[in-house]
């Protein structure tokens, strides 16, 4: 005899696709597990954070600031990008974090997210230290002696950690979280998907619609627009959790 598994009592996966290099990632991510905290059973819910990259093109190694960066390559004139700069550093700051675009380097982040995937059950606490050491220390985290500092700083094994990163294990795993998201479309980030079932939550903060792809301006910068759907009780509860989720950055 089969019995079916009570809703209530499932494990709910939710990855989670982001850049350490996005600063509404960063902020995103407070928001989500400041929300998920307040869940009844949020024991059941499992999340796995997936590779993303905003700038894949950007060279490793070039130590460029982020202004700099985003003016050439977005064509932007330098105080356009000074006052998105601020915006979003008044967001972070209503979350309890610290942003400083003035020490923000410009970075290539596949080396990043390979550590992500590389950290086992300390992953939680190295994309915690990657967006600190990115955004708040003027870190250059395309730097792989920069990286094994982070990790040793969560309690990973250095040694350990740069043999890793001067082979290539953990790079097929990120090319497959980037290969999915283009699979799933995902064209701004942090977005979420709950168990696979299309249940993606916008960087809005909101369940998108299949069909919504419209796009609005916010703060200097383009973000989509994402149409509230009907839910399941499962469905409620990520969107629940997605509520307070930021915008993308770039």
């Amino acid at each position: 005899m089969t019995t079916q598994l009570d809703d209530s009592a499932r494990t709910i996966e939710i990855e989670i696709w982001s850049d350490v290099a996005c600063p509404w990632c960063y902020i995103g991510r407070h928001r989500f597990l400041d929300a998920l905290s307040d869940f009844e059973g949020s024991e059941r819910v499992r999340v796995t954070w997936r590779a993303y990259q905003l700038s894949p093109e950007t060279p490793a190694g070039e130590r460029r600031s982020e202004l700099d960066a985003l003016v050439q390559s977005k064509g932007l004139p330098a105080e356009q990008v000074r006052q998105m700069f601020e915006h979003v550093s008044r967001t972070a700051a209503e979350e309890g974090l610290r942003l400083d675009f003035d020490t923000v380097i410009a970075a290539n982040t596949f080396d990043a997210h390979r550590l992500i995937h590389l950290a086992g059950d300390s992953r939680d606490a190295v994309v915690e230290a990657l967006f600190r050491a990115h955004f708040r220390e003027g870190a250059v985290i395309d730097d792989r002696a920069v990286l094994v500092d982070i990790a040793s700083s969560t309690g990973l094994d250095p040694d350990v950690v740069r043999k890793q990163l001067d082979s290539d294990v953990g790079s097929d795993a990120v090319r497959a979280d980037l290969d999915t998201a283009r699979q799933l479309q995902v064209s701004a980030v942090p977005f979420f998907v709950a168990d696979r079932r299309g249940v993606g939550c916008s960087t809005e903060g909101r369940v998108p619609s299949a069909a919504d792809t419209g796009e609005r301006r916010a703060g200097g910068l383009t973000t989509p627009v994402s149409a509230p759907v009907r839910s399941t009780p499962t469905r409620a509860s990520v969107r629940r959790a997605c509520h307070r989720v930021g915008r993308r950055a770039h």
